[in-house]
């Protein structure tokens, strides 16, 4: 699959406005609503996605900073995201929206200015930042099934989710390996029926 870097952005403005749209307006019992993902909230699942909105332009803007910042979530242990989002659950839904949309809206002008090629450090390998702007579509998409699963209202599909499958491809034998694991010699094969019905 050969890049298409402004159809990468695209998409993630598409699920971002999607999942923005879905939170807006939601009444404040909602956000305490247990989601899939075991002990996380709605809540959770919004400030996640808008920290790590905030570590991916820190990766962005100031690689050295963020080095130090990610090392120290690291060694405090490999639950840090549980961490993150247990120290944000103080915030009112509105401040929660508030950062998440700004951080979103930051880090997608970050990305329409950067070389897609380049690479910027992350909490495991150093990727692309094409290959950051393809995770932050994936996370966008996952958190946000979540929250509409936790809601009881169905998650369009959208144009995104070729990009997301095309990441779970090209990354089949680096998580096998990350975990471990022989990778199998069998190739996989998947095929996908986009929204537009191809």
């Amino acid at each position: 699959m050969s890049l298409d870097y402004p159809g990468l952005l695209a998409a993630l403005h598409v699920e971002s406005e999607l999942l923005t749209h879905r939170l807006q307006d939601l009444p404040f019992e909602y956000w305490g609503r247990a989601t899939p993902a075991q002990g996380w909230s709605i809540q959770d699942q919004v400030s996640h996605l808008a920290f790590f909105d905030d570590a991916t332009k820190l990766a962005l803007t100031a690689p050295d900073h963020f080095a130090q910042m990610a090392a120290k979530l690291i060694d405090g242990g490999m639950d840090f995201p549980d961490r993150v989002a247990e120290q944000h659950r103080i915030l009112a839904p509105e401040a929660l929206m508030s950062w998440f949309s700004a951080a979103r809206q930051e880090l997608l002008t970050l990305f329409a200015n950067s070389d897609p090629k380049r690479r910027v450090p992350w909490f495991g390998p150093d990727m692309s930042v094409a290959s950051s702007a393809t995770a932050r579509l994936m996370e966008t998409w996952a958190h946000g099934h979540d929250i509409f699963e936790a809601l009881g209202v169905e998650h369009p599909a959208t144009p995104g989710l070729r990009s997301i499958a095309h990441l779970g491809v090209s990354t089949f034998a680096f998580s096998h390996r990350l975990n471990g694991l022989d990778v199998p010699s069998e190739p996989v094969g998947v095929r996908l029926h986009s929204p537009e019905g191809k």
